[in-house]
This record gives structure tokens, C-alpha cells and sequence, in this order.
């Protein structure tokens, strides 16, 4: 009876123990399967992420090339307006030739302006104003010149101030100039840039 007893307490003992050994193969192999996994997941997260923290000598981050300077596009230069001074004479009317005179009396009715070019070798420009009801009325070349390829002429209108003494008779204020060199067209225009209209181009004589 005691024989019996002892075999049956080394059986439940193998039986405990073989329990005990399957349990931890398979405790085993749970805890290898997980490390297995971690270790994947790790490897995934290293290739897609830079390693910041670990800087290299000189202050870059290991593994990480420097970024390489890059030169801002070159700017194409904006393009200038090209203003010239250009050389020119005011003529007093009363000294213009005679058929240069009558030239431009004939015109002096309209407000705009006219052009000759006579045998002298010289352009001349009449701006006129036009008819005014009363004295103190002029007008003024202030300068020309050749913008863009045109010749510009800017002229000023002046008119009397409202308490100013003046003739009570019709004017016809204007004024002539004469240039040796034309470029390109004329325009003449006011100092608000407002353009007058070309009564008539002369021929030389």
C-alpha cells in the first residue's frame, strides 16, 4: 500500500512538473514573440525618423547632411524711363522772319500748337493758348526733352490773379522756340500732363 502511494505521488509530481514546464515554454515563447515585435517596431521607427538628439561635431545632427545654401532667382532690372535735356532757344516773335511770323500769327486763334521746319537748319514749335477775353494771359516753355524717343515739350499757362489790372481786349498769347535736333514726334503737353493738340505741320519754304 505504501509502494502504491509513492508511485502515485511521483506521477502527480511529473505531472506538476511536465505543467510547470509546458507553461513556462509557452510563457517563453510569448515573451520571444513580443521581443521579436519590439524590435521590428523599433527598426520602423529609426528609418523613419531622423535622429535629431545625436549631434555630429560642429553642431549638426548626426546622420543629417547640412542644408545647402541656396541662391535667391536673379531679378531682371526694371527698365527706367530714359529722360534726355534737350537744347532749345525762345524766340521773340517779333524778330521772326517775316513768312515765319505770319506763319504763326495765322494760327495764334487756336489753342494747340505748330510746327516748322525751315531752311535754317531749325525746327520751330508755336504753342499757343488760344483767345482769351482779356490781358495778362501767357505762355512758357520750361524745358524739352527727349523721353523714350520723343521730344517732350511742357509748357506753363499762366493767368492773371483776380485783382490784377489788366487790358480789357482780346489776347491771343503764345509763345515760339526753335531746336536744332527733333527726336522721334513732339508732344506737348501742360505741367498737369495735359496734351495739346497739333494745329498744323509747316514745310520748309
Amino acid at each position: 500500500m505504501k509502494g502504491y502511494k509513492k508511485f502515485a505521488l511521483l506521477i502527480m509530481s511529473v505531472t506538476l512538473l511536465t505543467a510547470c514546464n509546458n507553461g513556462r515554454a509557452d510563457e517563453k515563447a510569448k515573451i520571444k514573440e513580443a521581443i521579436q515585435k519590439n524590435n521590428e517596431l523599433n527598426n520602423k521607427v529609426s528609418q523613419n525618423t531622423s535622429p535629431v538628439d545625436s549631434k555630429a561635431p560642429g553642431g549638426t545632427p548626426g546622420n543629417v547632411e547640412p542644408p545647402k545654401s541656396v541662391n535667391p532667382p536673379a531679378q531682371s532690372p526694371s527698365k527706367g524711363i530714359t529722360v534726355n535735356k534737350m537744347d532749345f532757344e525762345v524766340v521773340n516773335i517779333q524778330e521772326l522772319k517775316p513768312y515765319l511770323k505770319s506763319y504763326f500769327e495765322g494760327k495764334k486763334g487756336f489753342k494747340g500748337y505748330s510746327t516748322y521746319k525751315d531752311e535754317d537748319g531749325y525746327t520751330y514749335i508755336g504753342v499757343f493758348s488760344g483767345r482769351k477775353n482779356t490781358g495778362g494771359y501767357a505762355i512758357k516753355v520750361l524745358h524739352v526733352e527727349d523721353i523714350e524717343g520723343k521730344t517732350v515739350v511742357t509748357v506753363q499757362e499762366i493767368s492773371p490773379k483776380p485783382s490784377a489790372i489788366v487790358t480789357q481786349a482780346i489776347t491771343y498769347p503764345y509763345t515760339v522756340i526753335r531746336l536744332k535736333e527733333i527726336v522721334g514726334t513732339i508732344v506737348v503737353r501742360d505741367i498737369r500732363g495735359q496734351e495739346f493738340k497739333g494745329i498744323s505741320t509747316g514745310v520748309e519754304r
